[in-house]
Protein backbone atom coordinates (compact mmCIF):
# COMPACT_ATOMS: atom_id res chain seq x y z
CA UNK A 1 0.00 0.00 0.00
CA UNK A 2 1.47 3.48 -1.42
CA UNK A 3 1.95 6.39 1.61
CA UNK A 4 -0.55 8.18 -0.77
CA UNK A 5 -3.45 5.49 -0.25
CA UNK A 6 -2.43 4.90 3.41
CA UNK A 7 -2.93 8.66 4.17
CA UNK A 8 -6.38 8.80 1.96
CA UNK A 9 -7.60 5.88 4.22
CA UNK A 10 -6.50 7.68 7.16
CA UNK A 11 -8.27 10.74 6.50
CA UNK A 12 -11.69 8.74 5.11
CA UNK A 13 -11.12 7.42 8.63
CA UNK A 14 -11.06 10.82 10.57
CA UNK A 15 -13.90 12.23 8.43
CA UNK A 16 -16.37 8.93 9.64
CA UNK A 17 -14.82 9.03 13.15
CA UNK A 18 -16.34 13.33 12.58
CA UNK A 19 -19.05 12.32 11.36
CA UNK A 20 -20.21 9.68 13.65
CA UNK A 21 -19.75 11.80 16.70
CA UNK A 22 -21.48 14.44 15.47
CA UNK A 23 -24.52 11.99 14.61
CA UNK A 24 -24.20 10.64 18.00
CA UNK A 25 -24.67 13.77 19.65
CA UNK A 26 -28.05 14.57 17.81
CA UNK A 27 -29.30 10.96 17.39
CA UNK A 28 -30.45 9.20 20.57
CA UNK A 29 -31.16 5.69 19.27
CA UNK A 30 -27.50 5.50 17.50
CA UNK A 31 -25.41 2.88 18.88
CA UNK A 32 -21.86 3.72 19.98
CA UNK A 33 -20.75 0.31 18.54
CA UNK A 34 -22.05 1.75 15.28
CA UNK A 35 -19.89 2.79 12.41
CA UNK A 36 -20.71 4.98 9.29
CA UNK A 37 -18.16 5.21 6.53
CA UNK A 38 -19.05 8.26 4.39
CA UNK A 39 -16.99 8.15 0.81
CA UNK A 40 -15.85 11.46 -0.71
CA UNK A 41 -15.86 12.74 -4.62
CA UNK A 42 -12.94 10.88 -6.01
CA UNK A 43 -9.73 13.06 -6.51
CA UNK A 44 -10.87 15.28 -3.51
CA UNK A 45 -7.97 14.21 -0.96
CA UNK A 46 -10.06 15.77 2.26
CA UNK A 47 -7.63 16.86 5.00
CA UNK A 48 -9.29 18.18 7.59
CA UNK A 49 -12.93 18.26 9.54
CA UNK A 50 -14.84 20.51 11.59
CA UNK A 51 -17.89 19.23 12.73
CA UNK A 52 -20.69 22.30 12.68
CA UNK A 53 -23.51 23.22 15.22
CA UNK A 54 -25.86 21.94 12.73
CA UNK A 55 -24.85 18.41 12.76
CA UNK A 56 -23.00 18.78 9.13
CA UNK A 57 -19.25 18.25 8.91
CA UNK A 58 -16.93 20.66 6.75
CA UNK A 59 -13.72 19.14 5.15
CA UNK A 60 -10.80 20.09 3.38
CA UNK A 61 -11.21 19.34 -0.23
CA UNK A 62 -7.14 19.93 -0.16
CA UNK A 63 -6.42 18.32 -4.02
CA UNK A 64 -9.79 19.50 -5.37
CA UNK A 65 -9.54 23.19 -3.82
CA UNK A 66 -12.75 22.59 -2.31
CA UNK A 67 -14.75 22.82 0.74
CA UNK A 68 -17.27 19.69 1.46
CA UNK A 69 -20.15 19.60 3.91
CA UNK A 70 -21.06 16.22 4.85
CA UNK A 71 -24.57 16.09 6.30
CA UNK A 72 -24.46 12.66 8.13
CA UNK A 73 -27.94 12.35 8.39
CA UNK A 74 -28.55 11.64 4.59
CA UNK A 75 -24.81 11.32 3.49
CA UNK A 76 -25.02 14.18 0.95
CA UNK A 77 -22.38 16.43 0.18
CA UNK A 78 -22.24 20.13 -0.96
CA UNK A 79 -19.23 20.61 -2.90
CA UNK A 80 -18.09 24.70 -2.20
CA UNK A 81 -14.84 25.39 -5.00
CA UNK A 82 -12.24 28.47 -3.17
CA UNK A 83 -11.06 29.26 -6.42
CA UNK A 84 -8.27 28.77 -8.92
CA UNK A 85 -5.03 27.55 -7.25
CA UNK A 86 -6.79 26.93 -3.85
CA UNK A 87 -5.59 24.65 -1.71
CA UNK A 88 -7.31 24.04 1.97
CA UNK A 89 -5.92 22.59 4.87
CA UNK A 90 -7.08 23.49 8.21
CA UNK A 91 -10.58 24.48 9.08
CA UNK A 92 -12.42 25.36 11.83
CA UNK A 93 -15.99 26.75 12.44
CA UNK A 94 -15.98 30.33 13.99
CA UNK A 95 -18.71 31.64 16.37
CA UNK A 96 -20.31 33.08 13.59
CA UNK A 97 -20.89 29.42 12.29
CA UNK A 98 -18.98 30.04 9.48
CA UNK A 99 -16.14 27.78 7.90
CA UNK A 100 -12.90 29.35 8.40
CA UNK A 101 -9.74 27.73 6.28
CA UNK A 102 -6.23 28.15 5.82
CA UNK A 103 -5.65 27.93 2.05
CA UNK A 104 -1.97 27.58 1.27
CA UNK A 105 -2.76 27.93 -2.62
CA UNK A 106 -4.17 31.07 -2.48
CA UNK A 107 -1.76 32.44 0.62
CA UNK A 108 -4.99 33.14 2.49
CA UNK A 109 -7.34 32.46 5.41
CA UNK A 110 -11.00 31.63 3.27
CA UNK A 111 -14.50 32.05 4.87
CA UNK A 112 -17.10 30.03 3.79
CA UNK A 113 -20.72 31.16 5.04
CA UNK A 114 -22.54 28.10 6.41
CA UNK A 115 -25.86 29.40 5.15
CA UNK A 116 -25.34 31.43 1.68
CA UNK A 117 -21.78 29.68 0.80
CA UNK A 118 -20.49 32.85 -0.09
CA UNK A 119 -16.69 32.19 -0.05
CA UNK A 120 -14.14 35.80 1.10
CA UNK A 121 -10.42 35.20 0.77
CA UNK A 122 -8.46 37.71 3.07
CA UNK A 123 -4.75 37.01 1.72
CA UNK A 124 -2.16 37.01 3.36
CA UNK A 125 1.27 39.04 2.92
CA UNK A 126 3.65 38.07 0.42
CA UNK A 127 6.58 35.66 1.47
CA UNK A 128 9.23 38.31 1.46
CA UNK A 129 11.79 35.61 3.03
Amino acid sequence: MTRSRRSLLMIGSLIALAALLTSLASAQAQTPDVITEFPVPPGTHPHDVAPAPDGTVWYTGQRSGEMGRLDPETGDITRIPLGQGSAPHGVIVGPDGAAWVTDGGLNAIVRVDAETEQVDVFPLPADTG
